[in-house]
C-alpha cells in the first residue's frame, strides 16, 4: 500500500472522529437546561463567625442523553439581596432524562445574616423570598447551563 494512500486514509479516519465529536459537542450547546430545585437545607458548621449550610438540590435533565457536569456555580439571593454565592469543583453525571441529588455547602457571616434577619421581621416577618441562581458546567466544552429556583422560607416558629 502506497504511503500516501495510508496517509489519505488516516486523515479521513481523523476527519470522521473530529466530526463526531464535533457533533457531540454540538449537541450539548443546544441542550435544555436542567432543572434545578431545592430538596433540603441543614445546618452543617456554626460559630461565632460563619455559619454553613448544606443545600441538597434535586437535579433533572429533561435531555434524552446523559450529561456530564463538571461543577455549579451558584449565588443566593434573599429578599433580592445577595447572601453568599460559590462554585463547586465536584463533577456529577446527570443521567438521560433522569435526576440525581447533588450537595453543595453555602457559607454566610453570622452577625450579617442575624441583622439581615431583624430586618426580615420587622419588615413583616412571615417569610422571606429567595433566589438560588447559577449555571451548571458541562464537562468538555466551554458551556453552562444555566439554573434559577425560587421559594420562600418561614421565619416564624413552626
Amino acid at each position: 500500500m502506497k504511503r500516501s494512500s495510508r496517509w489519505a486514509r488516516g486523515l479521513a479516519w481523523m476527519s470522521l472522529v473530529a466530526l463526531v465529536s464535533g457533533c457531540a459537542a454540538l449537541r450539548t450547546y443546544q441542550a435544555e437546561a436542567p432543572g434545578v430545585r431545592v430538596a433540603n437545607i441543614a445546618l452543617a458548621k456554626f460559630s461565632f463567625t460563619e455559619q454553613v449550610l448544606d443545600v441538597t438540590l434535586d437535579v433533572s435533565n429533561p435531555n434524552g442523553y446523559a450529561l456530564a457536569i463538571d461543577g455549579i456555580d451558584y449565588e443566593l439571593l434573599v429578599q433580592g439581596e445577595a447572601l453568599a454565592d460559590g462554585a463547586t469543583s465536584e463533577g456529577f453525571t446527570l443521567p438521560a432524562n433522569g435526576s440525581s441529588q447533588v450537595q453543595i455547602s453555602v457559607a454566610g457571616d453570622l452577625l450579617d445574616g442575624m441583622s439581615r434577619y431583624r430586618e426580615w421581621q420587622k419588615q413583616g416577618g412571615g417569610a422571606v423570598d429567595y433566589v438560588l441562581a447559577g449555571a451548571l458546567r458541562v464537562a468538555g466544552v466551554p458551556v453552562s447551563l444555566p439554573f434559577s429556583y425560587a421559594d420562600s422560607v418561614s421565619l416564624s416558629p413552626p
